[in-house]
């Protein structure tokens, strides 16, 4: 069992240690030239945005795992650092990253079990700002549902985003009406 441990330890700091810098989140994944504002509303663009919508998913399960395993700071610091990069490359409403709401709630799920399982471990002035983010991550699905755009499987994931963003932010303004997005009023 050690040695399984200690392989598995090894293998986390080559990971840790090969990784670039946090990447471009307001670029495009092999040009890394920047988006441009008004990007989001181009069709022409959208097959390319695609290719770059998977890191911007931010699954951090390598490092929330690691972290668990391991109690290393060094994991939460990427997690920190990612996430620090993407909200000061991607303010809110503005570029490629707001362009599909399904997008914006497969981030808001990703976050919401990170913050589950090593939220509480994040610095607290970073995590006060990531939470914030995280609301705004609700208020843009709740206005925001694909019910033009490919409204059977966009809906049930923005939705299902909206409920479990409504139960997190439980007590919080709009939290009730996320958490039930289909009720009326």
């Amino acid at each position: 069992m050690k040695l399984l441990f200690r392989a598995r330890q090894e293998l986390i700091n080559i990971i840790l240690t090969a990784l670039p810098p946090a990447p471009g989140f307001d670029a495009h994944f092999d040009s890394r030239l920047a988006w441009p504002d008004g990007v989001a509303g181009s069709e022409c663009a959208q097959q390319t945005i695609d290719l770059a919508d998977q890191i911007q998913r931010h699954q951090f399960p390598i490092f929330t795992r690691a972290n668990l395993l391991t109690a290393d700071r060094r994991h939460l610091d990427e997690i920190q650092s990612q996430l620090e990069s993407w909200m000061a490359q991607n303010p809110f409403h503005r570029g490629t990253n707001w362009a599909s709401a399904l997008e914006v709630a497969f981030r808001a799920l990703s976050r919401i079990w990170v913050d589950y399982f090593v939220g509480s471990k994040l610095r607290a002035e970073f995590r006060a700002g990531w939470l914030h983010m995280m609301y705004l991550h609700g208020c843009h699905l709740a206005n925001n549902l694909s019910f033009y755009f490919s409204p059977n499987k966009h809906l049930v994931g923005e939705a299902v985003a909206l409920h479990a963003l409504g139960l997190f932010f439980s007590g919080y303004p709009k939290a009730a009406r996320w958490e039930c997005p289909g009720a009326p009023g």
